[in-house]
């Protein structure tokens, strides 16, 4: 039978890869990454740890990104029919989210359901906005993930004016960071907001305070790293 297994991997910190996701490492007959460089130093991170338990059993690194992703998913649908184990990993964190392996995902669905013999299974692990999420302190009981908004800030404007009253979190980049700030206080005000960034790294930072106090210290402290912002966009009396 052909399987699929999603792999998160870590944001950050190699400590944080489970050890049944590194089990599933070294048992794909082939593995999927954005970049096979980063897939080799996966390998290179953990075969050390676990030579001892695992068998060590390198598969076939294949690129699998949003430049080749329509070339590559027929050869995956192939490699599933021939009873392969197929891996999927993005560059940092879990599968699919803000990640092109999602198209990957709905041709293997639609594969399925003419064939019993192919399998689909994901395992939890590390993502930066359920971090980033507990972090703000704002309510989680309902909120909205946005990935990546638009670049442009008019589309980006539309999405913030049409974003759900609820906690949202959004990725941004550090060089477009203020101009997201600048965009949040003009469309929805100065509300609440979060900011989370190189989460699991050794500069760890969260700042919290209005949409102005966020962007106060990012003027004066140069964005770098990786961000997660937490809004509260909730509807106050």
């Amino acid at each position: 039978m052909g399987k699929l297994i999603l792999i998160p991997t870590p944001i950050g910190n190699v400590g944080d890869m489970t050890f049944r996701a590194v089990e599933s490492l070294f048992s794909c007959d082939i593995l999927l990454c954005e970049d096979t460089r980063d897939g080799q130093r996966l390998f290179e991170a953990y075969r050390d740890k676990v030579s001892s338990v695992l068998k060590d059993n390198q598969p076939l690194l294949l690129s699998y990104n949003d430049h080749n992703r329509d070339e590559r998913i027929p050869q995956v649908l192939a490699f599933l029919s021939q009873d392969k184990t197929v891996g999927l990993v993005t560059d940092r964190g879990t599968p699919l989210l803000s990640d092109p392996g999602y198209k990957l995902m709905q041709a293997v669905i639609a594969q399925q359901k003419t064939s019993s013999d192919i399998s689909i299974t994901t395992l939890p692990g590390a993502t930066a906005l359920i971090p980033a999420l507990q972090l703000s302190g704002f309510p989680p009981t309902t909120f909205y993930f946005a990935g990546f908004i638009s670049k442009k800030t008019k589309a980006r404007q539309t999405v913030l004016s049409e974003f759900p009253k609820t906690t949202i979190v959004l990725y941004e980049s550090p060089h477009r960071l203020l101009s997201l700030f600048a965009d949040i206080k003009l469309v929805l005000g100065e509300i609440p907001v979060s900011v989370s960034r190189e989460i699991t790294k050794v500069y760890e930072e969260t700042i919290r305070g209005t949409v102005s106090e966020c962007i106060a210290h990012f003027e004066t402290k140069h964005p770098k790293g990786e961000f997660v912002v937490v809004i509260d966009n909730r509807v106050f009396d």
